[in-house]
């Protein structure tokens, strides 16, 4: 039988074979971080991440270990978290992780992965990493802390019972890949959202949530406010993404910055045709081929009047006025279906300037995930500028 291969085209072994022995190397072109730089680009959603996880979970020894911890640590992307990859070892002077998660201002979660080769049993070696972690930071930027213990199959008890309890140690939380992977498929299909995970593993967690929670569950029912929303229309909007085209009169950057960041306005023709159905309270999130998505917002308006909000308006088919708009520090990537699909439309329509298609809502979750919803700044990294703004 051969070997299975994992969604993004090869074996976990092909791959680790491809980019070299993993170690604590530094450099752009160390193996690690060539074999990081292949998760974060190539592994775009939970079920991905899925498969991944679970070949590097039916492979023994160190190699496997070290890209199972990393595939742990991103599969909090799919969570809702910004990651952060740890080191396989421990380095002098430095404190050792196998990861972290941050939902700014909300959570803060320190992973230590076990499979084969976690070194000691109990859970002191996580504890002090996470009082480390944590220490320095400023007061206006402490947020609830966790150390998160993940338990693989791998690992020498298999069951979360063999691990010692986490007695003296109040921020500590012990789970199993399993139960992540579970959360993640639950988040992707909008059943769960960030706010319900945080809830999971946050410190002293209430009851009463966690009993909501189960119910709604056990109903079918979808989150009522699931990302990126935080709240809810009273009917349901549609999805957008809106393609970032330069024109004669300004590139995508300029775009983005002076019109959408400045005006919180948009102008676009339709992949659709001119007679697309955009509507106040819809989503749009905006991609600038090449770069990502680097930001949403919601249709506030579809503006009649469009003297001098724009140059030379009547070339779009629509003018949007937005509202609660969001530019990201890092874009975010699309994912190659979704970016196929947009590309085909801008063929198809062969216009300049910006260009709207319907998205559903799943895709549209996929294109403005890996970010905190409490987050309220405007901030883009855009090709070689930064714009950064106040809350709208």
């Amino acid at each position: 039988m051969p070997p299975e291969t994992t969604p993004i085209g090869v074996t976990v072994n092909q791959l680790l074979m491809l980019v070299g022995h993993l170690d604590d190397s530094p450099g752009f072109d160390a193996p690690r971080e060539r074999f990081r730089r292949f998760l974060t680009e190539r592994v775009t959603d939970a079920q991905m991440a899925r498969a991944f996880v679970e070949q590097c979970q039916r492979s023994i020894g160190e190699q496997y270990h070290r890209a199972l911890q990393d595939a742990i640590v991103l599969l909090g992307r799919f969570l809702g978290f910004e990651t952060e990859f740890g080191t396989y070892q421990r380095i002098a002077g430095a404190v050792k992780f196998d990861g972290q998660w941050r939902s700014r201002r909300r959570l803060h979660a320190v992973l230590e992965v076990r499979t084969d080769h976690t070194p000691r049993p109990d859970l002191d070696a996580l504890s002090r990493s996470l009082a480390a972690l944590t220490a320095g930071a400023h007061p206006e930027h402490q947020v609830r802390s966790v150390g998160l213990c993940v338990v693989t199959p791998l690992y020498a008890g298999r069951r979360l019972e063999d691990v010692p309890a986490a007695e003296g140690h109040e921020n500590l939380r012990v789970v199993s890949s399993r139960s992540l992977l579970w959360l993640a498929d639950m988040v992707g299909s909008g059943r769960l959202r960030h706010e319900d995970v945080l809830r999971l593993l946050s410190p002293g967690s209430a009851l009463d949530p966690m009993v909501e929670l189960l119910e709604r569950l056990a109903s079918g029912a979808e989150a009522q406010a699931p990302l990126p929303f935080p709240g809810e229309a009273r009917r349901e909007p549609d999805f957008w993404v809106g393609s970032i085209v330069g024109d004669a009169m300004a590139t995508p950057e300029q775009i983005v910055e002076s019109v959408i960041a400045k005006r919180h306005v948009l102008g676009a023709s339709f992949a659709g045709g001119p007679q697309a159905g955009v509507r106040a309270d819809d989503w749009v999130c905006f991609f600038v081929p090449g770069t990502g998505v680097v930001g949403h917002g919601q249709v506030a308006s579809v503006l009649e009047d469009r003297a001098d909000l724009i140059r030379e308006s009547n070339r779009f088919s629509r003018l949007l006025r937005l509202k609660n708009l969001e530019l990201y520090d890092v874009p975010v990537p699309m994912d190659i279906v979704t970016e196929l699909h947009v590309s085909a439309g801008l063929r198809d329509l062969g216009a300049a300037g910006p260009v709207l298609a319907p998205l559903t809502r799943q895709e549209f979750l996929k294109c403005t995930s890996f970010r905190d919803e409490s987050e309220h700044k405007v901030g883009a990294d855009i090709g070689s500028g930064t714009v950064s703004r106040e809350s709208v």
